[in-house]
């Protein structure tokens, strides 16, 4: 056996003349060529898994196609659960953050801590991460604030067997006011990705900010982003 793994026969034609065949061990992949004692059946291959002895390609133990980022987003478990957390406790959590982003409007730690004590879902509250949990409160107000935002925007349109979230009458502007530049920005373009047009956003969302000198900064700060309007 060779250093490559090929045994060599030698065989002869009609006439005599030395035939060298390469012979491979079943289920082994021919190298291509790494020396010039290599002998090559038919045309070789950029393919690494082409066998030259047999002129086929060997499987490469995967067939899945390479999913573009977009679709690897979709494709993305929705649902992953902290290290070490019970699926249960995390669902009552999860509960009570939506249950303090929708409210409350304005909020501080003692009034977490306040809202928190007694409630069904809060078994030990001096576990409890004030700076996490209210980060997350944080974060279902931009979602909140989006859904709302789509369902007031899609009103003249017949949404009657649509889910919808629908906020109670100067809730939007209240909650704006509270956002921070980021989180404005954050609305801005995830509206984008719903099919809003720039337009739409500025006067739905930045012209709200009743600070000039801010709304200009968020102007500059999306006016660069200009999405194709569906809606």
């Amino acid at each position: 056996m060779a250093d490559n793994g090929y045994r060599y026969i030698i065989d002869a034609d009609d006439l005599g003349v030395p035939i060298l065949m390469a012979v491979r061990a079943p289920g082994q992949v021919a190298a291509q060529r790494t020396s010039g004692a290599v002998a090559n059946r038919g045309a070789s291959s950029g393919n690494p898994q082409f066998d030259p002895v047999s002129g086929r390609f060997a499987g490469s133990g995967t067939t899945k196609k390479e999913q573009t980022p977009e679709l690897q987003v979709i494709d993305q478990a929705t649902r992953t659960l902290p290290q070490g957390v019970d699926e249960a406790a995390w669902n009552k959590r999860m509960d009570v953050v939506r249950e303090i982003a929708r409210k409350f409007v304005e909020y501080d730690d003692k009034t977490l801590m306040n809202f928190l004590k007694g409630h069904p879902n809060v078994e030990q509250i001096d576990s409890i991460d004030i700076v996490r949990l209210n980060s997350d409160v944080r974060a279902q107000k931009v979602d909140d604030l989006i859904d709302a935002m789509d369902a007031q925007l899609q009103s003249r349109i017949d949404v009657r067997k649509n889910v919808r979230l629908q906020a109670p009458k100067g809730w939007v502007n209240k909650t704006i006011a509270k956002f921070t530049d980021d989180e404005i920005l954050d609305v801005a373009r995830r509206l984008e990705g719903r099919g809003y047009g720039a337009e739409v956003i500025k006067k739905q969302v930045v012209n709200k900010i009743t600070d000039e000198a801010r709304r200009t900064s968020l102007e500059q700060a999306y006016g660069e982003t200009k999405p194709k309007s569906k809606k």
